[in-house]
């Protein structure tokens, strides 16, 4: 028995011996691996370091984007811009003339985001060229004929009453009902005439005033003015 044992003891440590070496063989060691990691991130930091106009297109594209200013509303990143009012970020930065024009079309004097009224600083008006042509149309052509005929009929009326003695027939008494029908119609006259004159005078203000630009400033130039 004893001599069929011992072979059967040396086969399995030949076995188990040549599985170990043949598990060696095949799986790395720590130290393999350890070198592998190292060898990696080397390489990763040499292409991250070697390629400086990759990190800098990347830097300079992101200060841009930061630095980058568009007017709110007509979107042009070219001209001066303002901040008139109390947004934040890109929504504060507007040019002067566009504000300017957003003002005359919507007759608001606020935002309409921050619910705060515009910093300015006055109106100016712009040059004779680049004022808007007026829009004259059938009320005002009426208007004008208006106020001819009725200055020309009071005109007729003075003239008639002079010749009359109308001032000295009623500075005596009893007055004729004829020279108190005369007073009437010149008072009809004469304030016709002014509401008509005085309708004309509004329009005409009003397309000046559309054509002067408002001048705007920065919100926070108002307030540290205001708090020194």
């Amino acid at each position: 028995m004893k001599s069929v044992a011992r072979p059967l003891r040396e086969a399995s440590t030949r076995m188990s011996r040549s599985m170990i070496c043949s598990a060696t063989q095949h799986s790395p060691s720590a130290d393999t691996r350890v070198a592998t990691d190292n060898t990696q991130r080397t390489a990763y930091t040499a292409m991250s370091i070697g390629n400086p106009k990759t990190r800098c297109a990347s830097d300079s594209e992101n200060s841009s984007s930061l630095e980058r200013r568009a007017c709110r509303i007509c979107q042009s990143e070219s001209g001066e811009m303002v901040r008139p009012c109390a947004c934040a970020g890109t929504m504060g930065d507007i040019h002067e003339v566009c504000l300017s024009r957003w003002v005359a079309m919507s007759n608001k004097d606020q935002c309409e985001i921050c619910q705060e009224k515009y910093a300015r600083s006055g109106r100016t008006l712009k040059s004779l060229r680049n004022w808007e042509k007026p829009r004259i149309g059938s009320e005002e052509i009426l208007s004008l004929i208006l106020i001819a005929a009725l200055t020309y009929s009071l005109i007729y009326l003075v003239n008639l009453c002079d010749e009359r003695l109308f001032l000295e027939r009623m500075s005596s008494l009893p007055v004729r009902s004829d020279d108190i029908g005369r007073v009437f119609v010149m008072v009809v006259l004469a304030s016709t005439l002014l509401a008509s004159v005085f309708g004309i005078f509004r329009q005409v203000k009003k397309y000046v005033f559309k054509q002067m630009e408002i001048k705007f400033v920065n919100k926070s130039t108002v307030t540290s003015n205001k708090s020194t």
